[in-house]
């Protein structure tokens, strides 16, 4: 299920921080990194190797307190060049295919924590 932003300011979904490990992989490449925050549209991966614009990733993270990861697959919307220790070099994946019930896992999260807001 494909998720859309309004405009490049203005979200739909409210993001919350998270720390987790995160791992994906596209046709050719496999990357690492570590989020730094998630949404019901897609999650910021702090790494120091992104992935050009466009690519089409799988994705894997575990939202805290469950054992069981989530899989999605994701697009690379926008980059990110490191600005400070508070905004680290990533880029930012929209969820294009995840399960209702992951989605729901996600919600369910988000809903639970304090929403966070950064300027890209």
């Amino acid at each position: 299920m494909a998720r859309n932003r309004k405009s490049e300011q203005q979200r739909i979904h409210p993001r919350v921080e998270i720390q987790v490990e995160v791992t994906m992989e596209s046709d050719h490449n496999f990357y690492t990194g570590l989020s730094s925050n998630v949404s019901e549209g897609g999650l910021f991966v702090a790494t120091h190797a992104s992935p050009p614009l466009g690519t089409r990733l799988l994705v894997r993270f575990a939202l805290d307190g469950s054992p069981d990861p989530i899989d999605a697959v994701g697009e690379v919307k926008w980059l990110r060049e490191a600005r400070s220790p508070d905004f680290p070099s990533g880029f930012g994946l929209a969820f294009l295919q995840i399960s209702d019930e992951a989605l729901a896992r996600v919600a369910r999260f988000v809903a639970s924590r304090e929403s966070i807001f950064y300027e890209d």
